[in-house]
């Protein structure tokens, strides 16, 4: 089952069943305070929920970046979701490269 996220992930549902990519977790040590978010950090591991539990689909790399070769996105949160003749497609969001929300926009 995958690991607590933030709100801002990447969700889809089809076919029956949920499918989560990436999200917010805290990936960069515990929070100073109820209010720090400098410690978050973004996954890309992609999951589906259906009938039968959580099966996870893809590990969380840790790929910030869009690599052809990876055949996947890089980290993300706030991305646009939607399927398409069973075709998952997301698109944007933003990413955090490191602790203290150093980040940017993505595509």
């Amino acid at each position: 089952m995958p690991h607590g996220r933030e709100p801002w992930g990447n969700v889809a549902c089809h076919n029956g069943a949920l499918y989560v990519f990436g999200g917010m977790f805290r990936r960069y040590g515990k929070p100073r305070g109820w209010s720090d978010l400098t410690r978050l950090g973004v996954a890309n591991d992609f999951w589906r929920y259906n009938a039968e539990g959580w099966t996870r689909l893809e590990e969380d790399d840790d790929s910030r970046e869009f690599s052809p070769a990876a055949h996947r996105p890089g980290t993300r949160f706030l991305a646009a979701t939607h399927v398409v003749d069973d075709c998952l497609y997301i698109f944007g969001g933003a990413t955090i490269f490191g602790p203290d929300w150093v980040g940017r926009a993505v595509n």
